[in-house]
């Protein structure tokens, strides 16, 4: 017999409605089953459900994509803390690393580009759909409708349209994935030349993908209106921060660019990009002169007891727009690049989830009135599970 020293640990609970206990495993990673609390059940027999409104405390699923820590501010792709890809790594390389999991070596990195270059060939028409709108739309306007376009192009790929799911299959969902990247950046920079009045060039199967964005958007780096971050551009110079930061405690204004619904610390993907614009700075690269708010406000934020003892640090959205003015990319495109950065992640977590159909359950209110519509209690399999609670007292 295993001592209890060898035992795998377990949750003790006991049901005072029939005064029952139950011993629930707690898994390595200090988790339990949800699906074991069915098995505390009442006279009626129905077992037990948990709610968490949110979601803020219940994992929906195993996921390996990423890891961060929020006390430490520690943030990890893969098995990759985001100090090691950080500057070391292209756009296709992380594509390859949170989509398929590893680093390509230099044939996977090249059958990628040519992948994603052949599907943006076949998206190139969508443009026509962009160019029917007013110059001076809104780009993500532009944006969407032209997605709409690229399905329109080929529905034999949605899977409603051909009576079919992808879950469970994992070449269908790479191919989407390729597509919906390749896809996004047809539409962007299709945008942007219809704005620009330029015209859109067709991608190339030996460019990478960036290459090919700029490519398309007849990218030239020239001294044109740069991007400023509207937060750092309405308080001007570090002269008018004092009166800012009275405002903020005043909560007359809110403080752009620090806390994070997450994180505790700072974030490291701002580090990371201040970092970066500093060391372009050193390299004579001419620098915003917003830069110096960012760092003043920065500076002020980790020393003022007002936010400190909020424990609001900086995030990414500090720096992020300064990162893509050093480069030369024009303020409306700042958005759309942040798309496709953030899209690459998205698809990710969606490639896991299409492994096993979700559906999840819910607590029904109704009034008293209404009790007659369903019967309280019933639940159905694999579908919502009605609920009653009394809210009219």
């Amino acid at each position: 017999m295993a001592s209890a020293k060898d035992s795998a640990p377990e949750l003790l609970i006991t049901d005072s409605r029939l005064n029952r206990s139950y011993a629930i495993p707690i898994h390595p990673g200090g988790y339990v089953e949800a699906t074991a609390f069915a098995g505390v059940k009442d006279t009626s027999g129905e077992g037990l459900m948990l709610f968490d409104e949110g979601s803020r405390n219940t994992a929906c699923i195993k996921s390996a994509v990423s890891h961060l820590n929020a006390a430490t501010g520690e943030l990890q792709y893969r098995q990759y803390p985001i100090q090691d890809l950080f500057g070391n790594y292209g756009f296709a390389e992380n594509v390859h690393l949170l989509v398929f999991g590893s680093l390509p070596n230099a044939d996977q990195k090249k059958t990628l580009d040519r992948t994603l270059a052949q599907s943006m060939l076949t998206y190139i028409d969508a443009s026509k759909v962009i160019q029917s709108f007013a110059r001076t739309a809104p780009m993500m306007t532009m944006i969407m409708g032209g997605l709409s376009a690229c399905n329109a192009l080929e529905p034999h790929f949605i899977p409603v349209h051909e009576d079919r799911d992808i879950y469970g299959d994992a070449e269908s969902v790479d191919d989407h994935v390729i597509r919906t990247l390749a896809a996004l950046a047809v539409v962007i920079s299709a945008a942007y030349c219809h704005k620009q009045s330029l015209p859109l060039q067709k991608p190339r199967e030996n460019f990478s993908f960036m290459d090919n964005m700029l490519f398309m958007m007849n990218f030239i780096s020239k001294e044109t209106g740069l991007p400023i971050p509207e937060q750092l551009r309405t308080i001007g110079s570090t002269t008018n921060i004092p009166a800012t930061i009275q405002q903020v405690k005043n909560r007359k204004r809110r403080l752009y660019g620090f806390g994070h619904r997450i994180y505790r610390a700072v974030d490291p993907r701002a580090t990371l990009l201040k970092q970066f614009l500093q060391d372009r700075a050193k390299e004579g690269v001419p620098m915003s002169p917003y830069m110096q708010v960012a760092l003043e406000l920065e500076r002020i934020v980790e020393t003022d007891t007002f936010f400190t003892s909020r424990k609001l640090k900086a995030n990414t959205d500090l720096y992020t727009v300064l990162a893509y003015e050093s480069i030369g990319i024009p303020e409306e495109l700042v958005f759309p690049f942040i798309c496709i950065s953030r899209t690459v992640g998205f698809l990710a977590h969606w490639k896991e989830q299409m492994a096993k159909l979700t559906l999840p359950v819910q607590l029904l209110l109704l009034r008293r009135g209404d009790r007659n519509k369903f019967t309280s209690g019933h639940r159905y399999s694999g579908r919502p599970n009605f609920e009653f609670e009394d809210y009219t007292r």
